[in-house]
This record gives structure tokens, sequence and C-alpha cells, in this order.
């Protein structure tokens, strides 16, 4: 509810924060994995 151009309530007090998830799996890929997604991806999308 806003009164006189002030907001009265919080418009983010229902909003429920997210949490962050740690994923030891995650990696990067090698230049090698790199330059054969690219490879593909041109041949689908040239």
């Amino acid at each position: 509810m806003i009164d006189s151009d002030i907001a009265v309530r919080d418009p983010l007090a229902r909003v429920k924060s997210l949490k962050e998830v740690k994923n030891k799996k995650i990696r990067a890929l090698c230049t090698e994995e790199v330059q054969a997604l690219l490879s593909k991806t041109k041949k689908i999308y040239p």
C-alpha cells in the first residue's frame, strides 16, 4: 500500500530468498571439449 508516495509495507516481504546450492560436480570444459562443442554447434547452426 502506498500512502502519500511513501511505501507503508515492504512489497518484497513475502518473497522467499533463494538457497545457494553448492555442487562439486560442476567443472569447466577443457580445450578439446570446447572445440568439440563448437564444431558440433556450427554443424547445427551454420
